[in-house]
């Protein structure tokens, strides 16, 4: 990881591959590079090809806090006085892949890698909070309206940051879904599962992004959804990751065996 001020020609360089990569994927800013003023308050995570000297894949990431300047707060409301209870949380934007990576999976195991070992360095992250952006027009209206009907049943095991974090513009359902296909909905328990589900009902060849899956993986839950006007009007998906619950065999990947057992330590401090 590295500050802005330590890396001024390579954030330059990720500020252009962000907008590239965005851009591919009929998002971004329009402009030649994706930057703002959020840059120089976060932490930049990036993996790095030494045989071709080029980043493969960043991110940015910090503490949520309310004395500190968070991207996040642009887009949604963040009431800091619920969420101290539940300890330091951590925020992630702006995640990408160089689009020639993008095939090879390694390259996103390594990023979240990355973002693991921000995690262990500063033990007292609890949470993390991150978006997943889905360009404007992939997805027919009806197809948005089931994701939005299963992010409300997953939303229900995060209350307190539903209630704590509001988005600003929130995405609003207009299609009537049946009282069946609602019951189908809440019995998905992975995306996969709604995946299928959306292609036998709505459209053809849906597939969610990489990232999404990524989130999942991990064990983190889609909290809300919001539309964001300053970034090709993409949908936003808020995810939380409890980080106290390391549920799935590949934490111990991202980790590593030392790590996790950290991880492990302190959730049966927490337990006791």
């Amino acid at each position: 990881t590295a500050t802005s001020r330590a890396i001024p020609q390579t954030l330059r360089y990720i500020q252009y591959l962000r907008e590239v990569t965005f851009s591919q994927e009929a998002m971004g800013t329009g402009h030649a590079l994706d930057a703002d003023c959020w840059d120089d308050c976060y932490h930049h995570i990036f993996i790095w090809d030494q045989k071709k000297s080029q980043v493969v894949g960043a991110c940015r990431i910090s503490t949520l806090s309310a004395n500190a300047p968070s991207y996040l707060a642009t887009l949604y409301n963040i009431d800091h006085y619920q969420l101290k209870h539940l300890g330091v949380l951590g925020e992630l934007s702006r995640s990408i892949i160089a689009p020639e990576y993008q095939k090879n999976y390694r390259s996103l195991l390594y990023l979240w890698r990355g973002i693991s070992q921000f995690i262990l360095y500063r033990s007292q992250i609890t949470h993390l909070i991150g978006l997943v952006s889905i360009p404007d027009g992939v997805y027919s209206k009806y197809s948005l309206d089931i994701i939005y009907h299963h992010l409300v049943n997953t939303s229900q095991q995060n209350p307190l940051f539903v209630d704590a974090i509001k988005p600003k513009q929130a995405y609003h359902p207009t299609s009537v879904i049946p009282t069946q296909l609602k019951i189908a909905i809440g019995r998905c328990q992975t995306l996969m599962e709604l995946e299928v589900l959306m292609n036998q009902v709505a459209d053809a060849n849906v597939s969610f992004p990489v990232l999404f899956r990524q989130y999942e993986s991990v064990g983190s839950l889609p909290i809300h959804m919001s539309t964001d006007s300053s970034f090709s009007n993409c949908i936003d998906i808020l995810q939380v990751w409890n980080i106290d619950q390391p549920k799935t065999a590949l934490l111990k990947r991202l980790f590593g065996e030392e790590g996790f057992s950290m991880i492990e330590k302190r959730v049966s401090h927490l337990d006791g």
